[in-house]
């Protein structure tokens, strides 16, 4: 994965930790803006976010999240991104919720639940294999199908 590789190198460099963020984040969101439906979209990102082949990003996130703790210039990248990836997915969800396919009525509250549940799956990436975490995934497409009112992946 070419842009975890980069958010590694980049880990030493706060300023281009956003960078690298960005540029997989722009991937993912890309390849969900390519379905024609809101439930797809979601569907794609739940997929790719809670996928053993994002791993190695969500790693990356791990280790920028713990550095960022005491490096203010990488929280400021870190907390950075994490804003913009809400806002692009409150902007998937506002599209839901106007073409009646979602119900929820706060789409920026039910983005930054979503994204809680699916940074908290991060940890999976880092002791996979010792804990199995199938079962969790499922509750993360339970939840988000609550928070949008509409059934996804059950």
């Amino acid at each position: 994965m070419a842009a975890a590789t980069r958010l590694a190198v980049t880990l030493s460099r706060p300023s281009r930790t956003a960078i690298a963020a960005a540029a997989e984040s722009d991937e993912v969101f890309g390849e969900a803006e390519a379905i024609p439906d809101a439930p797809g979209k979601i569907r794609h990102l739940l997929a790719t976010w809670l996928s053993h082949g994002h791993d190695p990003l969500s790693l990356l996130w791990l280790d920028a999240w713990q550095a960022s703790r005491h490096r203010p210039a990488l929280r400021h990248e870190v907390t950075a991104q994490m804003a913009r990836d809400i806002d692009r997915l409150t902007v998937i969800i506002q599209g839901g919720v106007n073409r009646g396919e979602f119900t929820t009525a706060e789409p920026a509250l039910a983005a930054g639940q979503i994204f809680s549940l699916v940074d908290g799956l991060s940890v999976q990436a880092a002791i996979r294999g010792t804990i199995e975490y199938t079962y969790s995934r499922a509750l993360v497409a339970v939840v988000t199908e609550t928070i949008l009112g509409v059934r996804l992946l059950t």
